[in-house]
């Protein structure tokens, strides 16, 4: 049985959503402005007649166009912004949320702690990140571990003076540390 989450927070990384938002809104706003410039300049040499509301209007087709355009259709305009808002809003979770995630892990990580893995939702953007990140993870903590139980091993073996097995053990934690490709400070 599949269980559903319903989404508590909608607005899981403000600053990344609202940027997601706002160019998507202003993409579409310039997008709207482009067409119309583009129409106004195709239509520059032509007139229109206009009659609303008992009003006989007669000017160039640019001008009435975006007047007519304005000022019949200013609340579709804001509506479809609004919508356009709201559907990005949802959009966005499918980036921000990982992201989130990603980022929580890795606070996690960073104390040291690896026992966090990195789970995301089926339609998550980043899967193939995550399932690398948490591979790497179970490597290193099996590295760990191993170094771990080695270097207890080797500290009993020091301690009874058997300096034959502890050089075994010794060289098994070299060879498990130069595994790994560690970049030299300088």
């Amino acid at each position: 049985m599949t269980q559903h989450h319903k989404r508590r927070n909608y607005f899981i990384n403000k600053e990344l959503q609202g940027r997601m938002i706002l160019a998507v809104f202003l993409l579409s706003i310039i997008g709207v402005g482009f067409f119309t410039v583009i129409f106004s300049l195709v239509s520059t040499d032509h007139m229109t007649i206009s009659y609303t509301d008992q009003t006989f209007r007669v000017g160039a087709t640019p001008e009435v166009l975006i007047k007519e355009l304005l000022t019949a259709n200013w609340l579709f305009i804001l509506l479809g912004g609004g919508i356009i808002s709201v559907v990005m809003l949802f959009v966005s979770h499918i980036f921000a949320g990982p992201l989130y995630r990603f980022e929580s892990v890795f606070k996690i990580m960073n104390q040291r702690d690896l026992s966090q893995h990195i789970r995301l939702r089926k339609r998550d953007v980043g899967k193939s990140l995550a399932v690398e990140i948490n591979h790497f993870n179970r490597l290193y903590s099996a590295d760990l571990q191993a170094l771990q139980h080695l270097s207890e091993s080797l500290a009993g073996r020091l301690k009874h003076k058997d300096i034959e097995q502890a050089e075994q053990g010794l060289a098994e934690i070299i060879e498990i540390i130069s595994r790994y490709k560690i970049k030299k400070e300088v």
